[in-house]
């Protein structure tokens, strides 16, 4: 378990999260705008933006539980 703790506190990890939780709000923020502007594609970008963000709120939440902070 020590490993998985290891993983979470270091800085490749939190780079990686910082990246993914960008990008992800970006391409959902995007897929928002497409939705109100009737342009194509608007449907997979919020999709996709929008797991993404889910993905990085259970990692979060992991991360919590497991470093207990």
């Amino acid at each position: 378990m020590s490993s998985i703790s290891e993983l979470f506190k270091s800085n490749g990890y939190k780079h990686f999260m910082r990246k993914l939780l960008l990008w992800s709000a970006i391409v959902f923020v995007f897929g928002i705008l497409f939705l109100l502007m009737h342009q194509p594609g608007g449907n997979v970008m919020t999709i996709a933006g929008g797991g993404c963000l889910i993905v990085v709120m259970v990692l979060f939440i992991i991360e919590k539980i497991v470093t207990r902070e």
